[in-house]
């Protein structure tokens, strides 16, 4: 809604708890850093309709739901057979393949992209933050609905994770 805007943002480092998850009560370190949001929030559709055949032929494993409640390269993003490439502009008119037997050319979502710099999410909102077939699941037992989804952009730390 806000378009090309630029925002200032805090990256936060969390200490690993004894589990290996983020321990958010210890942060180890902190930065300020300035977000702008030309390329990406060009190139993403405001507003993305999914066909029930593609819902009905995804596979698990697959691409489908690669992306979508989970962390993975940026440069995935548009990959052939994948819901997140169904957001871009671009795919409007390109090639799509149910479960990327086409091996079609990834879009990327931003022209340039150094690959391994970047991770994204595509949080799914009224889905619990669920993947794969549990996902795939969710979503076809849902049948027609509307859901509301945030595109979340991580930069690699120094280990080229997320």
């Amino acid at each position: 809604a806000n378009g090309t805007k630029s925002y200032e943002a805090t990256v936060k480092v969390y200490a690993a708890n004894t589990s290996g998850t983020a321990d958010t009560s210890k942060t180890v370190a902190t930065k300020m850093v300035q977000v702008n949001l030309t390329g990406l929030t060009d190139n993403i559709n405001t507003t993305t309709t999914v066909s029930a055949s593609e819902l009905t032929n995804a596979k698990v494993p697959g691409p489908f739901t690669a992306g979508v409640n989970q962390v993975i390269p940026f440069e995935a993003f548009g990959g052939d057979g994948m819901l997140t490439r169904l957001l871009l502009n671009s795919a409007s008119k390109a090639p799509w393949s149910d479960n990327g037997t086409a091996k079609n050319a990834a879009l990327p979502p931003i022209s340039g992209l150094e690959s391994g710099k970047y991770f994204y999410e595509v949080d799914l909102a009224g889905t619990n933050g669920a993947t794969g077939q549990n996902l795939l699941d969710l979503l076809r037992a849902n049948g027609t609905k509307s859901y509301e989804a945030t595109v979340k952009v991580y930069a690699a730390n120094t280990s080229g994770t997320a």
